[in-house]
């Protein structure tokens, strides 16, 4: 008797593994002609005798064929209401989305809760972003570090990402920068596009700070030229309205006036411009 007819014969006594594992033979063509329905029909009679991974399957195809939601939300709940982590998972995504259930964060947080303690990591981080943003349950920061270095543990990426910028801003946790962008270098070996940028303002910012001399360099000439344009265009236009209105004399008078107004207030903002440098480099970073 052949594997498959073995198999066959263990999937029509009754067998839910036989028949789950009969599904995938017949849906991947292992041994057997392909054949989807013949698949499908294993799946479901596996799920209606309640094995919990072949109840998660069969929702699984049921949404991959756009079938009724409802009917998807039903065979997702009995596989969670069993333990099958995935479908708890799916459960919390239905809580949240709306979908074949009405929208509900409590019962989000409760299922993400469930699948998140079995060692789901992307359960784990998003029950660290409940606990953040106080979706379904308190905020508590406390809780959300320690289920984003659970996910963070678990190889997750975004996790480590955020995890690292919690660390980076001292935000729940005591700061520590070194310990903060050690995280987001994990995170961007692993592909996360988003830890990449990170990195890339972090040296962009480094750059900024040892450019502070070329900033003050910058900001004394820049001023000097501006006021020097500014001060001495406002004395020439003074010059000659008053050339026209009262001659020469007094023309020349206030402009001599004006110069000595103007050479003071010019050394004051040259003296100050580093100053004001330093405070646009420092709110900068």
């Amino acid at each position: 008797m052949s594997n498959i007819s073995q198999l066959k014969e263990k999937a029509e006594s009754g067998n839910t593994k036989a028949m789950r594992e009969l599904a995938m033979k017949y849906m991947k063509g292992d041994g057997v002609r392909a054949d989807m329905d013949e698949g499908f029909e294993w799946v479901e009679k596996a799920a209606k005798r309640g094995d919990a991974e072949s109840q998660y399957d069969l929702a699984d195809m049921i949404r991959a064929m756009d079938g009724p939601l409802n009917e998807y939300f039903y065979w997702i709940q009995k596989s969670a209401e069993q333990g099958f982590p995935m479908a708890q998972h799916n459960m919390a995504i239905c809580f949240q989305d709306g979908v074949g259930t009405p929208v509900d964060p409590g019962k989000q947080f409760f299922w993400l809760q469930k699948a998140a303690e079995s060692g789901l990591a992307e359960s784990q981080h998003q029950l660290a972003q409940c606990f953040l943003h106080g979706v379904g349950t308190p905020e508590d920061h406390q809780q959300a570090i320690y289920w984003l270095q659970r996910a963070s543990d678990g190889g997750h990426a975004v996790a480590k990402r955020k995890l690292g910028a919690l660390y980076m801003q001292g935000t729940g946790v005591e700061a520590d920068e070194e310990k903060g962008r050690a995280l987001i270098q994990e995170a961007a070996s692993l592909g996360d596009q988003a830890a990449n940028e990170l990195l890339k303002e972090s040296k962009a910012g480094g750059r900024k700070k040892r450019s502070l001399i070329g900033r003050i360099v910058g900001k004394f000439f820049g001023t000097l030229h501006k006021s020097t344009y500014i001060y001495l265009g406002t004395v020439w236009d003074m010059f000659w309205q008053t050339a026209r209105k009262d001659g020469y004399g007094v023309a020349f008078f206030c402009t001599i006036f004006g110069i000595l107004i103007f050479v003071p207030l010019l050394c004051i903002k040259l003296i100050f411009s580093p100053f004001v440098a330093i405070y646009e480099h420092m709110t900068e970073e």
